[in-house]
């Protein structure tokens, strides 16, 4: 298919947003702490660039909130997703940010600077995502489905993997 512009990107992130938000799921399993997930927000934004943010809470022994964006990397010509996470245990809240690089299932995540908020958020890299999204597309794959599958690939799931969505 090769890369998308951020002209599609744009165009497509409201319904890519919606068809996300209805489909993701928590996948259980006998060693995960979470027994169910909550959206608190989800939004579409441009501030100077068209985002969305989704912020949700995983729930179990240890409380964790998760907030997330999906945003165009002009340079890279891909989505990219960046993140925050906190751990709640009862009252108190921590974030995670004690780590500034990790190999997570074999992206590269670090603390980096927020492409529109200009904070620190973890991010996964982007520098081959081009290449591995094109190895599940076809010619004649649509902008909608190229979406779905880099989230697949890059999005949330890629990082935590008891998040995963269910697209019909």
């Amino acid at each position: 298919m090769g890369p998308i512009t951020n002209v599609q990107f744009e165009d497509y992130l409201e319904r890519f947003n919606s068809d996300l938000i209805e489909s993701l799921q928590l996948v259980q399993t006998s060693t995960q702490p979470w027994s169910e997930f909550r959206i608190l927000s989800n939004y579409t934004k441009t501030l100077p660039r068209k985002y969305f943010l989704c912020s949700l809470k995983l729930i179990g022994d240890v409380d964790l909130s998760i907030t997330f964006t999906v945003s165009y990397d002009e340079f890279y010509q891909v989505p990219v997703c960046n993140f925050r996470v906190n751990k709640y245990q009862g009252e108190q809240e921590q974030a995670l940010t004690n780590l500034c690089e990790i190999d997570c299932n074999g992206h590269l995540v670090k603390l980096d600077s927020h492409p529109i908020f200009d904070t620190p958020w973890f991010s996964i890299h982007p520098c081959e995502t081009l290449q591995v999204v094109d190895e599940f597309m076809g010619p004649e794959t649509g902008v909608l489905e190229y979406l779905k599958c880099w989230f697949g690939l890059y999005g949330l799931p890629s990082v935590f993997p008891m998040l995963q969505t269910r697209y019909i």
